[in-house]
């Protein structure tokens, strides 16, 4: 019997691979009680901000909303931006931190 193949939702794959073409080094974690941790940056050269979320929704929107705001001129946000046209050139996040981030 063979293992079942892992679907990766289009979005989510989308989104991750814009990130990783534009150069913005990240991570995403998880717990067992619901918590989600995301950064932007790596261990190496360091983070530039990281927060912990309830939801993989919030902690997506939030690493989505950090890199607009901390890689303005790469290919992601540029990209992201002409595709969401109605955004302010900085868009704050609909989604607050549940646990203090930086």
């Amino acid at each position: 019997m063979s293992d079942p193949e892992f679907q990766v939702t289009d979005e989510l794959a989308g989104f991750i691979e814009a990130l990783h073409d534009s150069e913005i080094d990240g991570e995403i974690s998880w717990f067992f009680d619901r918590v989600w941790g995301v950064r932007i940056g790596d261990r190496l050269n360091g983070y530039k901000a990281e927060a912990s979320f309830s939801s993989l929704p919030q902690a997506m929107g939030w690493l989505r909303d950090k890199a607009l705001e901390l890689y303005p001129d790469s290919a992601f946000a540029k990209d992201y931006r002409r595709a969401h046209p109605r955004l302010p050139a900085a868009a704050p996040g609909p989604c607050q931190p549940s646990v203090a981030g930086h």
